[in-house]
């Protein structure tokens, strides 16, 4: 997840791979929280 996220091929600024990390890792946290609401 990190890895992807984080951009590791490309060449891009520091804050923009952070930004681009947070990004993935808000719509994990999303398709994760959905998935819990259903096993419930």
């Amino acid at each position: 997840m990190v890895i992807e996220g984080w951009g590791v091929n490309e060449n891009i600024e520091m804050v923009d791979r952070v930004a681009h990390c947070a990004n993935k890792l808000q719509g994990w946290g999303k398709r994760k929280r959905v998935k819990f609401k259903e096993d419930i």
